[in-house]
């Protein structure tokens, strides 16, 4: 014995079955999906810059294990829109960059080049934030946001002596 068909195999046509079962149909929100998605690969590639940090008192832990938490995060908001996050990949020029630098000036300088970069990452969470139609995505960010700014207040500190 088979099930009877639903409303929605009964339809004339799709739109009408989509109609029928209630479906969604607007389009993903390309300009949320773009923002998040840059979003994570700039978390990528600080991540993997603080990974070559070795002696700045465990500060460069901190962010690493910030932002590698703030991404998991992130990656769920963008499967929620309907799209998939980029596997998290080694960027070989960002961590290079850091490593020569702290080789070349110190630990403390290469952490300070590093606080810029956070500091424009802040700027690109408030333009992401604002693409995001859902107030609790939009929260989502904002806390995060908040989390780097006290991170970034401490990390300033430590620099200023």
């Amino acid at each position: 014995m088979t099930d009877p068909a639903t409303p929605s195999q009964l339809a004339a046509n799709n739109m009408a079955a989509t109609e029928e079962a209630g479906a969604d149909v607007s389009p993903p929100d390309s300009a949320a999906i773009m923002g998040l998605t840059g979003l994570l690969s700039e978390i990528d590639a600080l991540i993997e810059s603080y990974d070559g940090l070795q002696s700045t008192g465990g500060i460069a832990a901190d962010w690493a294990d910030l932002h590698r938490a703030h991404r998991e995060a992130l990656s769920g908001l963008l499967v929620s829109l309907g799209a998939q996050p980029e596997p998290v990949g080694v960027n070989l020029v960002a961590k290079g960059g850091v490593t020569l630098r702290a080789t070349m000036a110190g630990d403390d300088a290469a952490l300070a080049a590093l606080l810029q970069r956070e500091n424009r990452l802040l700027d690109r969470y408030a333009e992401v934030a604002d693409a995001l139609a859902d107030p609790d995505q939009r929260a989502t960010l904002q806390a995060q946001r908040a989390a780097l700014v006290d991170l970034a207040n401490r990390t300033q500190d430590m620099l200023d002596g």
